[in-house]
């Protein structure tokens, strides 16, 4: 009778004392509680960092002086030149298009850095122990005529690796009962228990940062970043991310993307021809940046490197403002310019080439392109009507020589509605 109370007693013994053990380095916290009422103590910020645009896309200002010099010359003819057509061939794009091709001016790529930080005035009630645990970080476009987000291609958030070694934690627990039970009931009198329970558990952690999961939601004109925390991380600081988005197109027009002159590996002339669709729209393209949050806020247990011991609150934070809001791509950007000859006060060159319902002003998508074409034409004592399926004419006339000195390199917008 004795020997089976003897093992009731060790089997409640040794649950109690297990229930007694327990992980300290691996919880994510003691005792955890919903916050109050949302916060709005964080402060958003964002500009863009730069374009990433194609490695093939140059603009005319990026080639060297002399060659810049070159090209200004070509354009003047000899004439005077305005600052405003100075100012437009700097912003000219030089890129080689490939055949029956033409850039596509509705599409445009751009670096974001956005940093999300505490509000000064509520940087003091922030522990160091506190942190930003999740982190969402909404983008939206507007303005122009509805800009949609095309495609994320690349999402960072800096990370800091602090390796602060290893920690070990050992709890244990011992139990002899060899002590005479003279206050139990009678049965238990005398009990005399030889041996010794002993229950232990090790926790063996390695303090290292994991790389934080971070990605993107995109949907039409809205897009949305969303990062998690791991242990230690606070997520304030600056994220950097490449979009593309696209605006609405104008209605298309032929022009010439491409001119090259014969050669020894060519005996005529060649000219490609392409449709751009400019911008329907010049009003710049808006982007506001907003952030919202959870703050895991420490109320006891702050004075341990391990997060294990913190009684904490899950606080909803947020941006106190509408967000901030910038220009992502500006009325001059989304200006389309394309070069043309003709006489100062007269008349200028056109072509009709197929696709094109009667003869139309010959506009080029460079500077490069028009100067090229300016200067075989002029180079020859009877310039060719007809240039591959182009035909060229000046006010329904063939092409003279003569028409070349006097003749002048100009700038036009090419969007219709822009200032």
């Amino acid at each position: 009778m004795r020997t089976t109370k003897s093992l009731i007693f060790l089997a409640g013994t040794t649950i109690f004392l297990s229930a007694c053990l327990g992980p300290k380095f691996t919880k994510r916290y003691d005792t955890v509680r919903p916050g109050s009422a949302k916060e709005n103590i964080l402060d958003v910020s964002a500009f863009v960092a730069g374009s990433t645009p194609s490695p093939s896309v140059r603009r005319l200002s990026e080639i060297p002086e002399d060659a810049l010099a070159e090209a200004i010359k070509a354009m003047s003819g000899g004439a005077a030149v305005t600052p405003t057509q100075i100012g437009a061939l700097m912003a000219t794009r030089i890129s080689p298009s490939p055949a029956q091709s033409a850039p596509n001016y509705t599409r445009f790529s751009r670096r974001i850095a956005v940093t999300v930080d505490y509000e000064t005035s509520s940087v003091s009630s922030i522990g160091e122990a506190d942190r930003l645990t999740r982190l969402r970080t909404d983008f939206v476009l507007s303005g122009n005529e509805s800009p949609k987000f095309a495609s994320w291609s690349r999402l960072s958030s800096p990370l800091v690796e602090v390796d602060l070694g290893d920690l070990q934690f050992t709890q244990s627990n011992t139990f002899s009962a060899a002590a005479e039970f003279d206050t139990l009931a009678p049965d238990f009198a005398g009990l005399d228990i030889e041996g010794e329970l002993a229950r232990e558990l090790v926790e063996n952690v390695r303090l290292r940062q994991n790389i934080l999961p971070l990605y993107g939601v995109l949907k039409d004109h809205e897009a949305r970043l969303e990062q998690r925390g791991s242990l230690g991380r606070d997520l304030v600081g600056i994220q950097t991310i490449d979009l593309t988005i696209t605006v609405a197109a104008d209605d298309g027009s032929r022009i010439v993307t491409s001119f090259q002159a014969p050669s020894a590996a060519r005996s005529g002339p060649r000219l490609q021809t392409g449709i751009i669709r400019p911008p329907k729209s010049c009003e710049p393209v808006k982007l506001t940046v907003n952030a919202e949050g959870v703050l895991r806020r420490v109320i006891d247990g702050d004075d341990t490197n391990t997060e294990s011991d913190d009684n904490v609150t899950l606080q909803l934070v947020g941006h106190s403002g509408a967000g901030d809001q910038f220009d992502i791509v500006s009325q001059e950007q989304l200006k389309v310019p394309n070069w043309y000859i003709r006489q100062p006060g007269g008349s200028t060159i056109q072509m009709q080439a197929s696709g094109m319902r009667g003869p139309q002003d010959m506009f080029f998508d460079s500077i490069g392109e028009a100067s090229a074409f300016f200067d075989y034409m002029a180079g020859q004592a009877n310039p060719p009507r007809r240039i591959g399926s182009a035909t060229i004419t000046v006010a329904g006339n063939p092409v003279s020589q003569a028409f070349f000195n006097t003749a002048i390199i100009d700038v036009a917008e090419r969007n219709q509605t822009c200032p």
